[in-house]
């Protein structure tokens, strides 16, 4: 079916949860309990008769509209939801622009649709309505967005081009939109950059590729106190057979120490200046874990930590929902790095996967998270007198610690074991 030129009409509404679906406004969900089992993945839609993405513009603030030929980040919605496992036809979900704000229908429809509430509440929820039936809803498929509190339908009027309106009482052609996104990897890159490295860690259960890869071995801390012991068994380092790598903090006695995880690297395998260096990765939670995915210059050996520099792509302690992305050099190192944080808006980063990234040019290094970028940092931001470390080859690493001085020692809230899962990890150069 062209999705272009389609035209879906229904008269009426024969459609399981979609006729007169209203709720009085105070009949909240509680906002908390609701999120606390929710799915969460990207999504982007696109308007069945134009084939135009809905964008929230400038990260949100004005009508979100429908006018966009292709999807980048104000096109890439993160979707919540509330009942669960895979979206179907009769979910309630919220969804998020890249500011972290949520969609709304003020007032529970008959006006624009904004991105612009901090706390969703029942003018952000929203019902999927499966167009040509019930059941799942896969990348593809059309749907309507129906507000929970009055029953009326999201259109982009004359096939976009406006702002979006929430006002409409069954779907035709201008409140169907074409899902994408789903549950696979974010947006690739623009065709700026070129593939240089990458692990989709496919392949059977059991060993990673060590022709990619290499093991850190060990304990004594790492230079942080930690209190696991790094090993190369695959009871702590594993492809899991289903295209995931994964790494696993477990707690029992090795080494000397009281537990066990995994740290590999890619040094003596592949370092690049400069680039896109991106993972898709579930993060484990928990006090005193600490995961992460980060860089190391390659002349470490010669010039020692930190004037061979570090980036840090992903690291999370304590509050799983914030991602600290930081750059370590001479002068700015350790507990007082240049860093920035990314705040998802609702839930953990433990319980979906992400794509963390840099992109980094000569002087300048971008961080991003579901390519929504929340950190910049150039030469100039650097403190009086220290050096900019970031003119050479890095390599790239994923651990998850244990312990140590910044998320300090797990308690009896902490739960065993803990894992890293990773979808992928993919390294661009510049055309």
């Amino acid at each position: 079916m062209n999705r272009i030129h389609s035209l879906i009409l229904i008269s009426s509404l024969a459609l399981t949860g979609c006729a007169a679906a209203t709720l009085d406004e105070g009949q909240s969900l509680e906002v908390e309990s609701s999120l606390a089992g929710a799915t969460v993945r990207p999504l982007t839609l696109q308007t069945a008769v134009r084939g135009k993405y809905l964008t929230a513009e400038n990260n949100g603030g004005g009508p979100v509209n429908a006018d966009r030929d292709v999807a980048s980040g104000w096109e890439t919605f993160q979707l919540y939801d509330l009942n669960g496992g895979g979206l179907a036809s009769g979910d309630l979900v919220y969804l998020a622009a890249g500011n972290g704000q949520f969609l709304c229908a003020e007032n529970g429809g008959g006006s624009t649709l904004v991105a612009n509430r901090a706390r969703p509440l029942d003018w952000e929820i929203f019902r999927v309505v499966r167009v040509g039936g019930d059941g799942a809803v896969r990348d593809g498929d059309q749907i309507g967005l129906q507000t929970r509190v009055r029953g009326l339908f999201v259109s982009a009027v004359d096939g976009g081009g406006g702002g979006l309106t929430v006002d409409r009482t069954s779907i035709s052609g201008w409140e169907s939109f074409v899902v994408g996104g789903g549950s696979a990897p974010a947006p690739t890159p623009p065709p700026a950059w070129r593939l240089t490295f990458s692990d989709e860690f496919d392949g059977a259960a059991g060993a990673i590729d060590r022709g990619k890869w290499t093991f850190d071995v060990g304990g004594g801390g790492w230079g942080n106190n930690e209190l696991e012991y790094y090993t190369d068994r695959t009871d702590n380092v594993a492809l899991d057979g289903a295209g995931h790598l994964q790494i696993v903090a477990r707690a029992e006695a090795y080494g000397g120490r009281g537990y066990t995880s995994g740290r590999i690297n890619s040094a003596g395998h592949f370092a690049q200046a400069y680039g896109r260096f991106e993972a898709r990765i579930r993060m484990p939670s928990g006090r005193g874990i600490w995961p992460a995915f980060w860089t190391l210059g390659e002349n470490i050996g010669a010039a020692g930590w930190p004037r061979c520099g570090e980036l840090d792509i992903m690291e999370a302690v304590g509050d799983f929902a914030v991602n600290h992305g930081s750059a370590h050099g001479p002068g700015y190192s350790g507990g007082n790095p240049l860093t920035g944080t990314y705040r998802l808006p609702v839930g953990s980063l433990a319980n979906d996967f992400h794509v963390f990234a840099i992109e980094w040019d000569p002087g300048e290094v971008r961080w991003y998270v579901d390519n929504v970028m929340y950190e910049r940092r150039t030469s100039a931001d650097l403190p009086g007198g220290t050096t900019w470390v970031y003119d050479h080859a890095f390599f790239a690493i994923l651990n998850v610690a244990v312990g140590g001085n910044w998320p300090g020692s797990p308690d009896g809230s902490t739960s065993f074991p803990q894992t890293m899962t990773v979808d992928y990890v993919r390294i661009y150069a510049r055309n």
